[in-house]
């Protein structure tokens, strides 16, 4: 054989951290490439590499393996070459591992399990006659098909040691099931549990692992002899992952027997050339030495002392397939012997032994008739509830009592949720409601409920001169307490990506708060921002169907994700008396330049309202999340003066029915872990990153360009916002992500950076 196909992990530097097949050179071990990438493919969601192995075609360009679809195991056919996925055989069945090739590479056997019992299948390679080979209660597992075709070898407990009545189950046998006759022939002479048979390529003899030694060690069977040879003697037991993983490989076409050897802390992949060059004598199990009780003078009763040498004997032969097995007992004086198993007489009365107790203990299944079976009744019970809060805190908004509290019902498999929350915050007509019921339990998932949301947003913002060096600044506020009423229903194409659609029922009630503070530049006093007065606005109500589409599969660092892809694209119609469409784009990227120690992440956003109504709810991209270096409070104090032009610098251009921004950031690790001496607690993790944002938000009727145009006015133009600048992720234990943020605007009036403190992930 050239090459030889293996699941392991790759370059941590390549992101290559997840267990995935690969193709090695089989002289040299080179690694040529890696063949799957399960973890981020959307078709594959895990390769069955427990209990599975994957097998190539007789002609070495396909190779065949299990994993994990839709729930359920798929067998995928891979094209070597091209490493793309040529088939996916799905039967249905819940189980599909430990495929074999026919000789002529026209038909797969695999081991299949329905209902609870596994058996071994037959399928074609074009994915049709499927036929089952095996029946009954007992295992068929790692099936390997003959050079002659005509035999399959494969595990089963089959044999007078399992009664399934009793649930007593024997060890694992090498079994040959014949394709003519369709009957099944136990290898005999096995002992221990015996697995992973694999075919030398004259199928004159059969390789397989076997613990009869007591340690995992690669043996022969030889058909024409009937005999068994154990081919090696490790110290380390020759195996996978588990005791009962496939850990062995015969090559079809060249004598090279492949195999797995725990060395070195690592599960590494070894090879012998004629492997049967190794076979010398046939194996012989070691004798199984007996240990007598022997009489003293002193002891009066030589019955007691024939009576445990008998007690050992049947001990010895209730299980003498490894002799390091038999627990023995001996007395303080040194002289009886007797097995643990049995208790000597004491007096008269003869205790009952554990023999005794495990002999007659009647360990028969119940009867069918007394097992009862109801089909599951959802029913909500309190899951989780938020912390209760109530505080006051007058503030120039008008804020005083605040609190709220929230309570989660869901049933006992979480498929159905039910989530009840309520919040104030001063006003009551500006309370927080919410009421959401969503159900898991079938693909097309959805969501329905009711919530009141106020939310606040920058209207206006201008500065009046009165003179000596004061000010008066104003700002609009509107306040906008959204009642909705809404259905989603979310359907999961795989497992990254899915389709979104609902629609809303929406009550706006809307009103501009005016609000002005006194400025004194010179004396560097301001009064603070006061309620001048409140004005309603008509309420409007709106439908709104919507549609997204959304992709995700990121994977997330201690702060944020740092590999992979996020996209949700939206469309929204706002049905109305001042109705306009609103489309959103929100496509995310993390590219790791060296995985897990630089990452390069961009995002492009765009959220644009076209329509006779799109001025109702203007969007404001002075926060973190868009563009940073331009909140409102800054972004008024690098004018200056009240002298100074206040065109280029009012919050104002931060507003706009239509808005873009794009952001790139380089992420970094500064603290993995640090523990801080003796004391049993970690520094937490602390990320470090650099970035670069632009941004613009405008209205239709706005002329709009790259950079700032002679003679701006922010009232009919509208140019690209620019900032750089670095920040601080520190995660906090897995409660909060804090966030500190130091931006320097490039178009703002000066260029003075300054720290930003929030909370949350990096986008």
């Amino acid at each position: 054989m050239a090459e030889i196909a293996y699941i392991s992990t790759g370059s941590l530097l390549r992101a290559e951290v997840f267990l995935d097949l690969y193709l090695a050179d089989a002289s040299t071990g080179k690694r040529l490439k890696r063949l799957t990438n399960s973890v981020l493919n959307p078709e594959t969601e895990e390769l069955r590499y427990g209990y599975s192995q994957s097998a190539f075609s007789p002609d070495g360009r396909t190779l065949a393996y299990t994993g994990l679809r839709k729930g359920r195991d798929v067998l995928f056919l891979l094209d070597v070459k091209s490493r793309q996925v040529v088939r996916r055989l799905d039967t249905g069945l819940t189980q599909m591992i430990g495929p074999s090739w026919s000789p002529d590479g026209r038909r797969i056997v695999f081991s299949g399990s329905r209902g609870g019992f596994s058996n071994l299948f037959m399928i074609d390679a074009d994915g049709r006659n499927l036929r089952q080979l095996t029946t009954g209660a007992y295992a068929g597992l790692m099936p390997s098909w003959s050079p002659d075709g005509r035999r399959i070898a494969f595990v089963s407990d089959r044999g007078p040691d399992t009664d399934i009545s009793l649930l007593k189950f024997g060890k694992w046998q090498i079994n040959i099931f014949d394709l003519q006759t369709a009957t099944v022939e136990t290898i005999p002479g096995q002992g221990g549990k015996n697995l992973n048979p694999s075919w030398a390529p004259d199928g004159k003899s059969l390789a397989y692992i076997s613990d009869r030694t007591g340690i995992t060690q690669i043996f022969l069977y030889d058909f024409d002899t009937k005999q068994h040879y154990q081919l090696t003697k490790f110290l380390g037991g020759v195996q996978s992952v588990t005791e009962n993983s496939p850990a062995l490989s015969w090559a079809r076409q060249a004598d090279k027997l492949a195999f797995v050897y725990f060395d070195d802390g690592n599960y590494t992949v070894w090879s012998l050339n004629n492997p049967r060059q190794l076979k010398k004598d046939p194996y012989v199990p070691p004798a199984t030495s007996v240990v007598l009780a022997v009489a003293s003078a002193a002891d009066s009763a030589a019955m007691r002392a024939a009576r445990a040498a008998t007690s050992m004997v049947a001990a010895t032969a209730r299980d003498s397939t490894d002799a390091r097995r038999q627990s023995i007992y001996r007395a303080p004086n040194g002289t009886t012997v007797r097995a643990s198993a049995d208790l000597p007489s004491t007096g008269a009365q003869n205790p009952v032994s554990v023999a005794a107790l495990h002999d007659s203990l009647t360990m028969a299944l119940p009867s069918e008739e007394s097992l009862k079976i109801e089909p599951y009744h959802p029913t909500l019970h309190a899951e989780a509830i938020s912390r209760p809060q109530i505080g006051y805190s007058q503030n120039n908004f008008g804020r005083g009592v605040y609190g709220g509290t929230a309570i989660l019902f869901a049933d006992l498999l979480g498929n159905r949720q039910l989530l009840v929350g309520g919040a104030i915050n001063g006003r009551i007509e500006e309370a927080q409601v919410a009421i959401n019921y969503a159900s898991y339990s079938k693909r097309l998932n959805f969501a329905t409920g009711f919530q009141q949301q106020p939310y606040f947003q920058l209207y206006d913002a201008s500065q009046q001169d009165i003179g000596g060096g004061r000010a008066i600044q104003s700002q609009v506020l509107a306040r906008f307490v959204q009642r909705q009423a809404y259905f989603a229903g979310l359907y999961p194409l795989n497992r990254f990506n899915r389709f979104e659609v609902g629609a809303s029922f929406t009550n706006l009630d809307r009103a501009l708060m005016y609000l002005s503070q006194g400025v004194d530049y010179g004396a560097g006093f301001q009064t603070g921002y006061q309620i001048d007065s409140i004005a309603n606005r008509p309420t409007l109500n709106y439908t709104t169907p919507y549609v997204a589409y959304v992709s995700d599969d990121a994977l997330m660092g201690s702060t944020g994700p740092i590999y992979g892809h996020r996209y949700r694209i939206e469309a929204d119609a706002n049905i109305g008396k001042l109705g306009y469409m609103n489309y959103s784009a929100d496509l995310r990227r993390y590219d790791a330049i060296v995985f897990s120690f630089l990452t390069l992440a961009t995002r492009f956003y765009t959220d644009e309202a076209v329509g006779p109504g799109e001025n109702i709810r203007p969007k404001y991209i002075g926060i973190p999340q868009y563009i940073r270096g331009y909140d409102r409070e800054n972004y008024l104090s690098t004018c200056g003066a009240v002298s100074a032009s206040t065109a280029d610098c009012g919050a104002t251009q931060l507003l706009g029915t239509r808005v873009v921004t794009a952001n790139a950031e380089l992420r970094f690790p500064l603290i993995r872990r640090f523990d801080l001496g003796f004391l049993p607690i970690s520094l937490p993790p602390l990320d470090g990153l650099v970035f670069y944002d632009a941004g613009m938000a405008w209205t239709g009727g706005q002329k709009v360009s790259l950079t700032k145009p002679a003679n701006y006015d922010q009232s009919t133009q509208r140019y690209l916002l620019r900032s750089y600048g670095f920040g601080l992720r520190l995660n906090l234990f897995n409660l909060a992500v804090l966030r500190w943020d130091y931006a320097v605007p490039l178009d703002a009036s000066n260029r003075k950076g300054y720290w930003w403190f929030s909370l949350g992930p990096s986008f």
